[in-house]
Protein backbone atom coordinates (compact mmCIF):
# COMPACT_ATOMS: atom_id res chain seq x y z
CA UNK A 1 0.00 0.00 0.00
CA UNK A 2 2.86 2.36 0.80
CA UNK A 3 4.46 1.78 -2.60
CA UNK A 4 1.12 2.37 -4.34
CA UNK A 5 0.63 5.62 -2.40
CA UNK A 6 4.11 6.79 -3.40
CA UNK A 7 3.48 6.06 -7.07
CA UNK A 8 0.09 7.80 -6.90
CA UNK A 9 1.62 10.87 -5.25
CA UNK A 10 4.37 11.04 -7.86
CA UNK A 11 1.91 10.87 -10.74
CA UNK A 12 -0.43 13.43 -9.17
CA UNK A 13 2.44 15.71 -8.16
CA UNK A 14 3.70 16.02 -11.72
CA UNK A 15 0.72 18.27 -12.46
CA UNK A 16 1.81 20.93 -9.95
CA UNK A 17 4.71 23.25 -9.24
CA UNK A 18 5.69 23.32 -5.57
CA UNK A 19 7.69 25.76 -3.50
CA UNK A 20 11.14 24.12 -3.26
CA UNK A 21 11.46 24.51 0.51
CA UNK A 22 8.04 22.96 1.15
CA UNK A 23 8.84 20.12 -1.23
CA UNK A 24 12.15 19.34 0.50
CA UNK A 25 10.56 19.36 3.95
CA UNK A 26 7.84 16.98 2.79
CA UNK A 27 10.29 14.69 1.00
CA UNK A 28 12.50 14.62 4.09
CA UNK A 29 9.66 13.27 6.20
CA UNK A 30 8.50 10.88 3.47
CA UNK A 31 11.93 9.37 2.79
CA UNK A 32 12.68 9.06 6.50
CA UNK A 33 9.36 7.25 7.04
CA UNK A 34 10.22 4.81 4.23
CA UNK A 35 13.67 4.32 5.77
CA UNK A 36 11.94 3.14 8.98
CA UNK A 37 10.24 0.23 7.24
CA UNK A 38 13.22 -2.18 7.50
CA UNK A 39 13.49 -1.48 11.25
CA UNK A 40 9.79 -2.18 11.73
CA UNK A 41 10.08 -5.42 9.75
CA UNK A 42 13.27 -6.53 11.51
CA UNK A 43 12.01 -5.87 15.02
CA UNK A 44 8.69 -7.52 14.14
CA UNK A 45 10.59 -10.58 12.92
CA UNK A 46 12.56 -10.68 16.17
CA UNK A 47 9.31 -10.76 18.15
CA UNK A 48 8.68 -14.30 16.92
CA UNK A 49 11.42 -15.70 19.13
CA UNK A 50 12.25 -12.84 21.49
CA UNK A 51 9.30 -11.25 23.30
CA UNK A 52 11.72 -8.77 24.90
CA UNK A 53 12.04 -7.12 21.47
CA UNK A 54 8.53 -5.70 21.87
CA UNK A 55 9.87 -2.40 23.23
CA UNK A 56 12.18 -1.97 20.21
CA UNK A 57 9.34 -2.84 17.87
CA UNK A 58 6.97 -0.35 19.48
CA UNK A 59 9.57 2.39 19.11
CA UNK A 60 10.18 1.53 15.46
CA UNK A 61 6.44 1.47 14.74
CA UNK A 62 5.89 4.73 16.62
CA UNK A 63 8.67 6.41 14.62
CA UNK A 64 7.21 5.11 11.35
CA UNK A 65 3.68 6.25 12.21
CA UNK A 66 4.82 9.68 13.44
CA UNK A 67 6.95 10.27 10.34
CA UNK A 68 4.15 9.09 8.06
CA UNK A 69 1.69 11.48 9.71
CA UNK A 70 4.26 14.27 9.40
CA UNK A 71 4.70 13.42 5.69
CA UNK A 72 0.93 13.57 5.14
CA UNK A 73 0.56 16.87 6.97
CA UNK A 74 3.50 18.45 5.15
CA UNK A 75 2.08 17.20 1.84
CA UNK A 76 -1.13 19.09 2.62
CA UNK A 77 0.97 22.15 3.57
CA UNK A 78 2.90 21.76 0.31
CA UNK A 79 -0.30 21.72 -1.76
CA UNK A 80 -1.60 24.89 -0.10
CA UNK A 81 1.02 26.84 -2.04
CA UNK A 82 1.10 24.69 -5.21
CA UNK A 83 0.32 26.05 -8.63
CA UNK A 84 -1.12 23.83 -11.37
CA UNK A 85 1.11 23.33 -14.39
CA UNK A 86 -0.15 24.34 -17.81
CA UNK A 87 -1.89 21.24 -19.19
CA UNK A 88 -1.59 22.35 -22.84
CA UNK A 89 1.38 20.75 -24.56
Amino acid sequence: MLAAAIVQAELFGRSFDFAPMRLWVQLGFAFTAVACVPAVAWTGWKLRTRPAARREHRRAVAAFVALTIAAILTALWMFLDATPKDSAL
